[in-house]
């Protein structure tokens, strides 16, 4: 008794081990949907920006074109910082590939920096403003 091929594969045709070969070969092309991507700047990471952690970035066009425009993460943390987080989940990539790359979401993470500590100079101009009389 020779054992039936699963129903989406019969389609395949062949021997076995194409079957085999063509099912692996789907299994890593789908597995490989995670990919992330982190820029450091050096600085020492301190709190995640409040709204920034696992935030759906949304692009288009294979990601080229961007919704909302590029992250600026110095204007996401005032103090500097520290990471930028990039990633796509499976459910991104499945969304990815069922638009034909049209729409690719992105989940963003920004890391604020830890803030720098005033330096003696810095302490002087800051006094040195406030006493300016207005």
């Amino acid at each position: 008794m020779t054992a039936k091929p699963l129903g989406f594969l019969k389609w395949l045709g062949g021997s076995r081990a194409s079957r085999r070969t063509a099912f692996a070969l789907t299994a890593v092309l789908l597995s490989s949907g995670c990919v992330r991507t982190t820029i450091r700047s050096g600085r020492a990471p301190g709190a995640v920006a409040e709204g920034w952690e696992g935030r759906w970035h949304h692009g288009f066009a294979f990601g080229l074109d961007e919704a909302e425009g590029p992250i600026e993460p110095n204007l996401v943390c005032p103090s500097g910082w520290s990471e930028v987080d990039t990633a796509i989940d499976p459910l991104q990539f499945v969304i990815a590939v069922g638009t034909l790359g049209i729409y690719v979401p992105t989940t963003i993470s920004v890391v604020c920096a830890v803030p720098l500590p005033l330096t003696e100079v810095h302490r002087k101009k800051l006094v040195t403003a406030e006493s300016i009389p207005q």
